[in-house]
């Protein structure tokens, strides 16, 4: 068998460029931030869908509560009318809590993405591509 040279590997990594070091700690710093304030969101929506539950819970107690009582026609049917009125209630509030956490989140990722160097599509002006792409394409 004939032996092939091959050049010697170096035990030593390669470095990258100062800059190009840096600019992969800031992205890493970024992206570990962006993780942890998306963990912190998803916190609050489980919180806030844990008292929209116990809420809910709490108007099925009662009105369960009230229908025990034997009661006439109209009585049994102001207190499901009640209990129905403060379920909608609920679900517009958590319906609204949701809407709120759902643009906190977006707010999150766009301002994490732009301190990161990615730009929105809609923002790029050569189609999807990032602008860090474009510098370095016209280079």
């Amino acid at each position: 068998m004939s032996h092939i040279d091959r050049p010697e590997r170096s035990s030593t990594p390669a470095r990258l460029p100062i800059e190009s070091d840096r600019l992969s700690r800031d992205r890493t710093k970024h992206l570990s931030d962006l993780q942890f304030n998306f963990l912190d969101s998803v916190q609050e929506m489980n919180r806030s869908w844990f008292a929209c539950a116990k809420c809910g819970t709490r108007l099925s107690s009662m009105f369960l509560g009230t229908m025990a009582v034997p009661r006439r026609v109209p009585e049994t049917k102001d207190a499901h009318q009640r209990w129905f009125n403060d379920q909608m209630a609920l679900v517009a509030q958590s319906g609204e809590r949701l809407i709120l956490l759902a643009e906190a989140m977006a707010g999150l990722l766009t301002r994490s993405l732009n301190r990161a160097g990615f730009e929105a599509a809609s923002d790029a002006q050569d189609g999807n591509m990032p602008s860090h792409a474009r510098r370095s394409e016209a280079a």
